[in-house]
């Protein structure tokens, strides 16, 4: 018999503002779990300090701002998780874990460098999140999670289905642009997965391959990284919804984000970054309140700055023949040599140097995406 046997599964798409019905059905399933192996959900939003009727939730779509089903689907999928480990006798993970794993990729310069970091952070914690390990061959990359479960059970599946795709997310997070993945693959049988009952995802995932990861051009292991813990709000934590899409409210690091996204659009489209008056009067905020919002987020206005000229940058350099002193003049820098600076501090290396490799990468990328297919993975 099924471990989710009985728990509602059918549950209509819920119409409102935060306009994220798969990662709506995601939580909503999560939560029926928990119920399941774990107990009441209004022992658990208890403890989150969360004023809802949790009762309402498995029925139907209850009226719960995002951010809240966010901390219930993350306190739900912490809660078996921890059920997890001591069914299978294993120590049970700690918050400052995931904090680790952070630590060592926000210390990379390159994507390569970060997913070895982060590979040696897995160690460092006695294989408490379990291993991660790079594979290249040739023009292709695998990311490789050994995970130590020793059951592939509905609920090991679910806590695996959530990390995999979220490091993903932390990884494109680092460079500031999607890696092109060429497949996710879950080690679990067919007959597991579909027991889950999950909605439809918003990725390809091959079942039953012998390992779980995700593959991608191996291209990308040498794009820089150009994010780093100043900009990593408190949105980035593990069990987030953020891989289907969900939002997680307008919270401090919501408008960190969405500051940086208008300090980054006027930058491409008017060739000057706003001043920090222009975004007060934008947001409709005092200079105060806002200062203080970044503050919150363990931000300021001047590393969204920097951190949209860094990005601008490098797009520049790899995708045009704007020469070095017009990359320049185009971020606001008062000539090439204070831009080659900042580059280094970057990159570690030219922008010339740079703008050679990431192009010759980027067409070894294209020339993947194009045509080769790995085992197991369709493109």
């Amino acid at each position: 018999m099924s471990e989710i046997t009985g728990l509602q599964t059918k549950l209509p798409p819920r119409q409102g503002s935060a306009g994220w019905p798969a990662a709506e059905a995601m939580a909503h399933r999560v939560l029926a779990l928990y119920v399941r192996e774990i107990g009441p959900l209004a022992e658990l939003a208890a403890q989150l300090e969360i004023a809802c009727d949790p009762s309402a939730l498995l029925p139907g779509y209850a009226d719960l701002e995002p951010a809240n089903l966010q901390r219930l689907y993350g306190g739900a999928v912490a809660g078996l998780s921890r059920l997890a480990q001591v069914l299978e006798g294993r120590p049970e993970l700690r918050p400052a874990d995931w904090r680790v794993v952070l630590y060592g990729l926000d210390g990379g310069r390159t994507l390569r460098e970060a997913i070895q970091r982060a590979s040696d952070c897995f160690e460092a914690i006695d294989g408490r999140c379990g291993y991660m390990t790079l594979r290249v061959r040739g023009d292709l990359a695998e990311l490789h999670f050994a995970t130590l479960r020793q059951r592939r059970t509905a609920i090991n599946c679910l806590i695996d289905l959530n990390g995999i795709p979220q490091m993903y997310s932390q990884l494109s997070w680092l460079i500031g642009k999607p890696i092109p993945v060429v497949g996710f693959a879950l080690a679990y049988p067919v007959d597991v997965y579909h027991s889950l009952e999950l909605p439809e995802l918003p990725f390809a995932l091959a079942l039953d391959e012998g390992w779980s990861g995700f593959a991608f051009p191996s291209a990308y292991l040498d794009y820089p990284v150009v994010r780093g813990a100043e900009e990593r709000g408190a949105g980035q934590r593990p069990a987030s919804l953020l891989f289907l899409g969900g939002g997680e409210g307008q919270t401090g690091a919501g408008l960190s984000h969405r500051l940086r996204a208008r300090a980054l659009h006027v930058l491409r489209t008017e060739g000057q970054l706003p001043a920090f008056d222009d975004m007060v009067a934008h947001f409709g905020q005092s200079a105060a309140s806002l200062r203080r919002k970044l503050l919150s987020d363990g931000n300021s206005y001047r590393e969204i700055r920097d951190s949209c000229r860094r990005e601008l940058g490098l797009d520049l350099l790899r995708g045009t023949s704007l020469s070095i002193e017009q990359i320049a003049t185009r971020l606001g820098y008062c000539d090439s040599d204070a831009f080659r600076g900042a580059f280094r501090k970057w990159t570690d290396e030219t922008p010339s140097g740079y703008r050679r490799r990431a192009q010759a990468g980027a067409k070894a990328a294209s020339v993947q995406e194009a045509g080769r297919e790995p085992d197991g993975f369709t493109t």
